[in-house]
């Protein structure tokens, strides 16, 4: 689920969806972490990736 999410994350962000994507986001954080641990790149990728929507979401 956790790629499928990024995946999807991807793709609403692309269309300017930002409140769909967070949810996204911070559902796939969790399963990595819980599932790959906080030091993994996929984990390091998506809280990145949560950080810059948070900002883009700050602009809007």
């Amino acid at each position: 689920m956790s790629k499928l999410g990024n995946n999807l994350s991807g793709l609403y962000e692309k269309m300017g969806e930002y409140d769909e994507v967070l949810p996204l986001l911070e559902r796939s954080l969790k399963i990595f972490e819980k599932k790959l641990g906080p030091t993994h790149p996929y984990f390091k990728t998506t809280e990145q990736n949560i950080q810059a929507l948070k900002e883009k979401m700050k602009e809007k």
